[in-house]
């Protein structure tokens, strides 16, 4: 975070650069035919990232604004603060909840917080 703060870190400038030239950035498997692409992990798309000099992170930010299908944690779904850091819309989307069992819980621990001693003794007069 300091190195991008600082614009200092090549990878982040090259996802900002690609940005600028072509409006987003392109995937790095682009160039490979559609019939030859394979679905990578996070490690293929970690290792095609930085081949073409581009920060994984940030260039996944940047590829999930025009994702068809996007894979992630439910919490970070729930959680309206943690949608609008990712700026993930839910807008005219389907959601689909792997284990939802576990969807009750997290959206209780979403809307949940937590007061210590020194806060609960601070709101009394």
């Amino acid at each position: 975070q300091a190195l991008v703060a600082a614009s200092s870190c090549s990878f982040h400038r090259e996802v900002q650069l690609q940005k600028r030239k072509h409006g987003t950035c392109p995937h790095p498997e682009e160039a490979v035919p559609p019939a030859e692409r394979q679905l990578p992990d996070i490690e293929d798309f970690v290792s095609s990232s930085e081949r073409a000099k581009l920060c994984p992170f940030y260039l996944s930010r940047e590829l999930q604004q025009t994702s068809e299908v996007l894979f992630l944690p439910y919490n970070y779904l729930i959680d309206p603060n943690t949608r609008r850091l990712l700026n993930i819309s839910l807008n005219d989307d389907v959601l689909i909840f792997d284990e939802a069992h576990n969807v009750e819980k997290a959206a209780a621990e979403a809307a949940s917080f937590e007061l210590s001693p020194t806060d609960f003794a601070g709101s009394v007069r």
